[in-house]
C-alpha cells in the first residue's frame, strides 16, 4: 500500500507543479502581450511624430527662404 501512496503523492506533486507552471506561463504571456501592445503603440506614435517633425522642418525651411520684411514699419 505504501507504493500506491508514494505513486499518488508523486502524481499529486506533478499535477501541482504542472498547474503552477501553466499559471506562470499564462501570467508571463499576458505580461508580454501588454508590453508588446505598449511597444506597438509607441512605435505608431513615433511614426506620427517623425512625420510631424519632417513637415515642420519643411515649413521652417520655407519660412527661411521668404524675403525678410521689416516689421518695425507696421504702425
Amino acid at each position: 500500500m505504501t507504493e500506491a501512496n508514494e505513486e499518488a503523492n508523486a502524481k499529486a506533486f506533478c499535477d501541482e507543479e504542472t498547474a503552477k507552471a501553466r499559471r506562470s506561463q499564462a501570467d508571463k504571456t499576458a505580461l508580454y502581450d501588454k508590453f508588446k501592445a505598449r511597444l506597438d503603440e509607441a512605435a505608431r506614435k513615433k511614426e506620427i511624430l517623425t512625420n510631424a517633425v519632417a513637415e515642420l522642418q519643411k515649413e521652417l525651411a520655407a519660412i527661411g527662404e521668404q524675403p525678410f520684411e521689416d516689421l518695425t514699419n507696421l504702425t
